[in-house]
């Protein structure tokens, strides 16, 4: 065997060697990582369109069955457990990613019925505080909405809506305390901070004010399917049982949805499915039309 054959058997034996190692070693450490949950199969047969299909994971849908819950946690744990050895990388490039925020984020002002408004973060906040002048940037500063004070103590809160009442006195706002698009409603007197709760729930984020100041209308949704179907008519402070079914929209292929024009004469109900719309306007100084 000549010498440069010679070197070539022993950097084939070298690589072959290696490869052997470097397979042992990953070998072994695909059997340390963790097993991966597996769901359960339990059949179940769907009939819709005279068609009939079988589910087996139709059972991982039912949010409120501890059997998904856990299976949930098990995925997170196993999420975690595989990327435990990317946690240096993942804590560099957050750090890095925190670096290039701004300080603090205010919006652009802009002007309404009177005011000029903004929503400024703070630094390293979650929340916005929504702030107005009244008449010019120079005037002094109130409050419309703290949400940073108002989510303390709230594992989950998302700001939906807001409108403010046409004489400028209060703000209407719905909250998410779920995650899962439903909407409580509360008034905010922007004098005092005040905040009344006004006992409506399960609705969307659409909210509109009247031009009298103190009546609402919202959105109602479908509590199985989330649809926004129905529009309600609230008067600040009195009792949600009382309040007026306005429009019902029974085709559950259409949602439903309300907003002021910007001249603030008139509230305007949408009603939409996909390229199919139709608008219905009530004068906003006439809310009981």
């Amino acid at each position: 065997m000549t010498l440069n054959a010679s070197r070539v058997a022993l950097c084939l034996a070298s690589a072959v060697f290696a490869f052997g190692l470097a397979t042992r070693a990953l070998s072994q450490k695909m059997t340390d990582l963790p097993t991966p949950p597996v769901a359960r199969a339990e059949p179940k047969v769907l009939e819709a369109h005279g068609q009939r299909r079988t589910d087996n994971y139709f059972w991982l849908g039912d949010p409120e069955n501890p059997d998904v819950i856990a299976h949930l946690q098990a995925e997170n744990d196993y999420a975690e457990a595989r990327l435990a050895t990317l946690q240096p990388q993942i804590n560099e490039i957050a750090n890095e990613l925190r670096g290039r925020f701004a300080p603090a984020d205010v919006t652009v002002p802009y002007f309404e019925n009177g005011y000029f408004y903004e929503r400024r973060f703070s630094q390293g906040g979650q929340y916005p505080r929504i702030t107005r002048r009244k008449g010019t940037l120079q005037a002094p500063e109130e409050t419309v909405l703290d949400v940073p004070a108002l989510a303390s103590g709230h594992l989950h809160y998302s700001l939906g809506r807001w409108t403010v009442s046409d004489d400028g006195r209060r703000v209407a706002f719905t909250v998410d305390f779920t995650g899962d698009r439903v909407h409580h409603v509360f008034v905010r007197t922007i004098a005092d901070g005040a905040v009344s709760d006004e006992g409506i729930d399960g609705v969307s984020s659409d909210l509109v004010y009247a031009a009298d100041g103190a009546t609402l209308f919202y959105v109602r949704q479908d509590k199985q399917t989330l649809r926004a179907y129905q529009v309600w008519r609230h008067r600040n402070g009195t009792d949600a049982a009382d309040d007026v079914l306005v429009y019902e929209e029974p085709d559950p292929t259409f949602t439903v949805s309300i907003r002021r024009t910007k001249s603030r004469k008139f509230i305007l109900l949408d009603i939409r499915k996909e390229r199919t719309s139709e608008t219905r306007c009530l004068r906003a100084d006439r809310p009981a039309a």
